[in-house]
């Protein structure tokens, strides 16, 4: 198997100008075949989560969302799983070793 991609995005990382949602994006075309998923906050610079997996979804339909954020959407259209921030670590990497060993099947 070749290298495969993990996209994190999150409040910290989305910057000014939502360039680092963009960025997830382009990357997400880029690596289509490569990306395994992608984990992302919900309440992003000027945009959210949810709305980041939409858009990832026109791109790479089959790409699996992680929500990982402290706030609840309003709706989870696109996102495949929803992680509550106070979740424990390793229930977390629990989740994402599930999806990973999914995406792989």
């Amino acid at each position: 198997m070749g290298s495969l991609t993990v996209l994190m995005v999150s409040a910290s990382t989305s910057g000014t100008n939502n360039r680092c949602y963009w960025c997830a994006i382009e990357r997400t075309g880029a690596c289509a075949t490569s990306t395994l998923m992608a984990i992302a906050d919900h309440m992003l610079q000027g945009t959210t989560g949810t709305e980041l997996a939409r858009e990832m979804k026109k791109i790479k339909p089959d790409v699996p969302i992680i929500l990982f954020s402290g706030s609840l959407p309003q709706n989870f259209k696109g996102v495949d799983v929803y992680v509550n921030k106070g979740e424990p670590t390793m229930t977390f990497l629990g989740i994402v070793r599930e999806v990973v060993q999914r995406s792989c099947s």
